[in-house]
């Protein structure tokens, strides 16, 4: 068993960093996040401006699964049952402002609650389980949990980071948002807007390349099917160009 680790510092920042599991290195020294992705997870923390220890640390589950796969136990099992018994219990206690769940494990548990059972499949070999809000679609989103409606941020875990890199930049981006967001309890959600004329963004752009501003740019679609392309210089609004009518579906 490798139980929760409530912060071993003081600080303002209210976080707790949920994962799944326990690996071998978390086994054998009782402590989460200790192994590989432990480590790096510390340093992106630190670059977000907070220490580890600062943290609350936890598992769905605080059993190593055989193989580290989570999978391997019944998610209506006890291993992962009294898991997140013992979970729920520690994050009442701490009252964190934010969660942040590392990976698909610990979201569904923030997005369904215990009981609701995840199918499972292979992939890649292994077996893993088929999660309705998958984190790799999530990520970067904040929403209220069913843990008392505490406010949760979805992202990847770091193991998958160090399996596919391309994903580091956006952990830390999620991380350093959680960081944010840990400083208060309130659940703020950004309201959005759209511009669909032409005319107006045509003048934007124009304005854009005169003022030599940065833009963030979004294509939908791939080759040959390309529904739409947006641009924007601020969170809040953003133009969209469509290449596909609605009604003639061209």
């Amino acid at each position: 068993m490798v139980p929760n680790l409530f912060p071993k510092l003081s600080s303002d920042y209210r976080i707790a960093l949920v994962g799944d599991a326990p690996g071998e290195d978390e086994e054998k020294t009782g402590q989460p996040f200790t192994g590989a992705s432990g480590r790096f997870l510390a340093i992106l923390l630190s670059r977000a401006g907070v220490q580890k220890e600062m943290c609350f640390l936890g598992n769905v589950c605080q059993t190593r699964p055989e193989h580290n796969e989570l999978a391997s136990f019944d998610w209506g099992g006890p291993e992962i049952q009294s898991g997140l018994t013992q979970l729920t219990a520690d994050l009442t206690e701490f009252k964190p402002n934010i969660i942040v769940a590392l990976g698909g494990a610990p979201l569904h548990y923030l997005k369904c609650g215990m009981a609701y059972k995840p199918l499972k499949r292979k992939s890649k070999g292994r077996l893993v389980f088929k999660y309705p809000h998958p984190s790799t679609v999530w990520r970067g989103s904040l929403f209220a949990s069913k843990l008392n409606g505490c406010k949760a941020l979805a992202t990847v875990h770091p193991a998958y980071v160090l399996r596919d890199y391309s994903m580091a930049p956006l952990l830390q981006f999620d991380l350093k948002k959680g960081v944010r967001e840990s400083l208060t309890a309130k659940l703020v959600l950004p309201e959005r807007q759209f511009c669909t004329d032409p005319q107006m963004a045509l003048s934007f752009l124009t304005g854009v390349k005169q003022r030599k501003e940065t833009v963030a740019i979004d294509i939908e679609g791939g080759i040959n099917s390309m529904s739409c392309i947006s641009f924007s210089n601020q969170p809040g609004f953003a133009f969209i160009v469509p290449f596909f009518d609605k009604n003639l579906n061209r």
